[in-house]
């Protein structure tokens, strides 16, 4: 069964691009390779329908080594370390960084009223995922970013 099976009338366009973070043995692919201090060497595969193709793309970190892993590391995760939410610049993909955390995070304390909206339910986060201390930060920066970007997060709702 194929996405076809479900959109009999859909084009599908995609392209889907995947790699591994260390060498593959079964492909040969080697994965991410450090170049230089701030250059890696990443070996990716493409893939369509029609086609398959390995790519080697060569990424420089433009933030330096300390803040290019700040940027990588998960907002949520930052924050209930300790990362201080009301100090650091809001950008408007927090949004959509937020949502895919929570979903990751608490898949299971998450409700969609509609399309466009999704309800935190704190009572429903297992203690094994967050304390409750951590809820009581997770519950306080999300009120914080929806009641001062009311617009990139008009799809949340804290109960």
């Amino acid at each position: 069964m194929d996405a076809d099976d479900f959109f009999p009338e859909k084009n599908w366009g995609v392209l889907a691009l995947g790699s591994y973070m260390g060498f593959d043995p079964y492909t040969g692919t080697d994965g991410v390779v450090k170049i230089s201090e701030d250059t890696y060497e990443v070996t990716v595969r493409l893939v369509s329908r029609t086609v398959t193709k390995l790519v080697t793309l060569t990424l420089r970190l433009m933030e330096g080594q300390k803040d290019s892993c700040q940027i990588f590391q998960p907002l949520l995760s930052r924050f209930l370390a300790g990362e201080d939410f009301r100090t650091r610049a809001v950008k408007i993909s927090d949004s959509g960084r937020i949502r895919n955390e929570l979903q990751t995070l608490c898949a299971e304390a998450l409700e969609f009223p509609s399309r466009d909206r999704m309800r935190v339910l704190f009572d429903k986060i297992p203690e094994s995922i967050f304390s409750e201390e951590k809820k009581a930060l997770l519950r306080e920066l999300l009120c914080w970013y929806r009641e001062r970007h009311p617009v990139w997060f008009s799809w949340l709702e804290v109960s």
